[in-house]
């Protein structure tokens, strides 16, 4: 039986909602929402505390009789893959989660970062060795902070795309990175209507062999 499951067993036996079971441990219930379905891995603190309300050890909820998947006791921290991100579509919906990728604990600033990996579709950025089928560790962030930056843009209703962002006086300039793709310029007025978002920035590159 994975996490996800014992949790919500051990939660159901003893009469628990969400709410009361987050209440016990200062979590929001959609949290204990997305711990339950098994899109989100708590911290081990955080688990240590669920462990103790439910009236269970934190080592029975991590251990996995199929396999070692929680391995945040060595230092990992379980990420979640996104098949893309589009205006309207929540990034941790359900159906858009397709898998997770372990990174070594002390390779993220957690300190107030949210992180995810985007699965890459397109040969937009390939000279930057972003390539289809690669997975692009994003940190959530809404600024551009360096110019030239590989970040990860929304513009409009369309899927985020990954573009070098540069800041101009009267906009910012979205760059690709293939011949095939020209730069896109929006405006000050765009990025205040929303027309254009900037999601977060690219970290680091899983390739695919």
């Amino acid at each position: 039986m994975k996490f996800c499951d014992k949790v919500k067993k051990a939660r159901q036996e003893r009469g628990l909602t969400q709410e009361q079971l987050g209440n016990m441990i200062n979590i929001n219930k959609s949290s204990i929402s997305r711990y339950e379905k098994g899109i989100q891995l708590p911290e081990l603190e955080n688990i240590k505390k669920m462990a103790k309300a439910l009236g269970v050890s934190h080592q029975y909820l991590l251990e996995d009789e199929f396999m070692n998947e929680f391995v945040i006791e060595e230092g990992f921290i379980k990420v979640p893959v996104v098949s893309k991100v589009k205006k309207g579509l929540p990034l941790l919906a359900e159906e858009n989660v397709i898998g997770f990728e372990y990174v070594l604990k002390g390779d993220l600033d957690m300190n107030n970062n949210e992180y995810f990996y985007l699965e890459v579709k397109t040969s937009d950025m390939e000279n930057a060795r972003i390539r289809k089928g690669d997975k692009v560790l994003i940190r959530k962030q809404t600024s551009l902070h360096n110019e030239g930056d590989i970040m990860l843009v929304r513009i409009g209703n369309e899927e985020a795309i990954l573009r070098r962002v540069y800041s101009k006086k009267e906009g910012i300039v979205l760059q690709s990175e293939n011949v095939g793709y020209p730069p896109q310029f929006f405006t000050k007025t765009d990025i205040a209507n929303k027309d254009v978002v900037i999601i977060g920035k690219a970290i680091e590159v899983k390739i695919k062999l």
